[in-house]
């Protein structure tokens, strides 16, 4: 059977990597560019989307799971939509999460600052706790949903390439194996203090089969547009899981995303930490 722990680095892999994987299908493409080009306008989109005082990112994700053992087969399906807003100063982050498995429905709005998490457990009273001590950092998560962490690394990669079309860059990347799960790393925020929870280990268990990405960039402003893609992972243990996931998503609101209000909450307190309203 899957694992808990499986199962959480896979919801992780989906909608911390679905924001920023996609695949590289490059139809009515005019014309191509080398490696070189292609980290060149990696980096050129860094740099302005570093510059953005907000913007949106909305993901839709399918994902088929199917774990094999001696006994049975068994395949579970989950889909995954995500809206995700971020403004600068002041630094706030509401994330809106909605996921399907078979018929059950749930949603996770959260919100996040400098200094803490907002979440409304069971639809009651909003609740906030220290940031460092729910396992968030405002900048960590910024670059990842951003697609900046992913293009840093990708910015290196001699697998990325570029084509053109009318008005537009597309970017593409296809690897397998252990450059690709660096490239999962980097987008999960592993190594990053208070992000980590240990899911290197984890993810150093499994087999990146393929991670395919496609983002359509803007060729005035150089901002990312779109994204479409998909990630093939299986375990290397004794529990074989193999999961596909597909995805589609879209950068919109460069620059105007409405006045983000963090919601009135209580403050949650542990053995660590000091009460602060």
């Amino acid at each position: 059977m899957l694992t808990k722990k499986y199962r959480l680095v896979f919801g992780l892999v989906l909608m911390m990597v679905g924001v920023l994987s996609a695949c590289s299908s490059t139809a009515n493409t005019t014309n191509s560019g080398n490696e070189q080009q292609a980290q060149k306008l990696a980096q050129r989109t860094i740099g302005k989307l570093n510059k953005q005082k907000s913007l949106q990112v909305t993901l839709n994700s399918r994902v088929k799971s199917t774990t094999t053992s001696k006994k049975r087969k068994k395949t579970e399906n989950y889909e995954y939509t995500m809206a995700v807003a971020y403004q600068k100063k002041p630094d706030i982050m509401r994330i809106e999460t909605t996921i399907v498995t078979g018929k059950k429905t749930s949603a996770a709005p959260v919100y996040l600052n400098d200094y803490d998490v907002y979440t409304k457990p069971n639809d009651g009273q909003w609740v906030k706790t220290a940031a460092n001590q729910a396992g968030f950092d405002f900048d960590t998560q910024k670059d990842q949903y951003a697609a900046v962490s992913l293009l840093k690394r990708m910015a290196t990669s001699s697998k990325l390439h570029v084509k053109t079309r009318k008005g537009q860059y597309i970017l593409t990347y296809r690897g397998h194996g252990d450059s690709a799960t660096e490239m999962v790393k980097d987008a999960l925020g592993v190594g990053n203090p208070g992000n980590d929870s240990g899911m290197g280990a984890v993810i150093d268990q499994m087999n990146v089969e393929s991670f395919d990405y496609q983002i359509v960039i803007d060729r005035h402003s150089l901002l990312p547009q779109s994204y479409q893609g998909k990630i093939k992972m299986t375990t290397k243990d004794g529990t074989k899981v193999a999961q596909t996931q597909s995805l589609k998503g879209k950068f919109s609101q460069y620059n105007q995303v409405p006045t983000i209000t963090l919601p009135e909450a209580k403050r949650v307190t542990t053995t660590s930490q000091t009460t602060n309203n």
